[in-house]
């Protein structure tokens, strides 16, 4: 008697892999990479994000509201500190859920030094922290490997000893 695949396996068996990809949510999904999104830092220049990644790096997403300040501050401390030679690290804030939105980007303005990590990215619109599957007014931490694949997320308080682990995945 000679055996077929679909004998192997029952029919409802066979569905269980099509289901979970259908219950995943497509922001996890297309978060496997970068997104392929192009955005402008405080100068006006556009970068896109995909391509800044490509070989790794570190991308904090954000939001410039109250709650996130302190979180903001320790990250952009934390990060450049534990960044090894040659490391990618990119803040997007996503100013779509500030209520002040010209206030908050004239502050982000003011406290950008260019060519200094971290690169700032504005999303006006908060497409980014969609594709990523971040939620409103949070902050995550998102390690691409030297692959341009997204290996870790981190959602957890900075600090330098947790951002040393965080640039170690970038391998």
């Amino acid at each position: 008697m000679r055996l077929l695949p679909t004998d192997l396996v029952s029919p409802r068996r066979a569905l269980l892999p099509v289901l979970f990809l259908a219950l995943v949510p497509a922001a996890v999904r297309a978060a496997d990479k970068a997104p392929r999104v192009t955005l402008r830092d405080p100068s006006g220049a556009s970068h896109n994000i995909a391509e800044l990644l490509a070989l790794g790096g570190v991308l904090v997403m954000t939001a410039p509201t109250y709650s996130e300040k302190d979180t903001q501050e320790g990250w952009g401390h934390s990060l450049p500190t534990a960044m090894p030679k040659g490391g990618v690290l990119i803040f997007v804030e996503d100013l779509s859920v500030s209520d002040w939105k010209s206030l908050a980007e004239a502050g982000i303005r003011r406290q950008w030094k260019p060519k200094t990590p971290p690169l700032v990215l504005l999303d006006e619109t908060g497409s980014t922290r969609e594709l990523l599957g971040e939620e409103a007014n949070t902050t995550g931490v998102f390690v691409f490997c030297k692959k341009g694949k997204l290996v870790h997320t981190y959602r957890g308080d900075p600090s330098v000893k947790q951002a040393k682990v965080l640039w170690a995945k970038v391998k």
